[in-house]
This record gives C-alpha cells, sequence and structure tokens, in this order.
C-alpha cells in the first residue's frame, strides 16, 4: 500500500513540476499529464435492426 502512496506522490510531483514550469497550460499538455479520456467515435450509425457484431459476420 506504501509503494502505491510513493507512485501517486511521485506522479504528483512531477505533475506539479511540468505545470510550474510551464507559462501557459494547453490542451495537449493536460491529456499527456492526466490521460484523454474523450474517445473519437469512428463508428457510423447502423440502420434499426441491424447490430455491428451481426453486421461483422
Amino acid at each position: 500500500m506504501l509503494s502505491r502512496l510513493d507512485q501517486a506522490l511521485a506522479r504528483f510531483e512531477a505533475r506539479q513540476q511540468c505545470f510550474s514550469a510551464a507559462v501557459e497550460v494547453t490542451k495537449s499538455m493536460v491529456d499527456t499529464l492526466f490521460g484523454s479520456k474523450e474517445r473519437v467515435s469512428t463508428t457510423t450509425r447502423l440502420p434499426k435492426g441491424v447490430d455491428s457484431l451481426t453486421l461483422k459476420k
């Protein structure tokens, strides 16, 4: 459990140093440090009654 705490504190310190050194914070910087949760959907909407699994088969 202490190793997880040490890792979390080390990540926090690295992020803090990065933000402290930055003149401005950009979206790409935030995405890199915290990971982007946003996923781009590349699937198209299927017609009613058509399942993507069935379509693949």
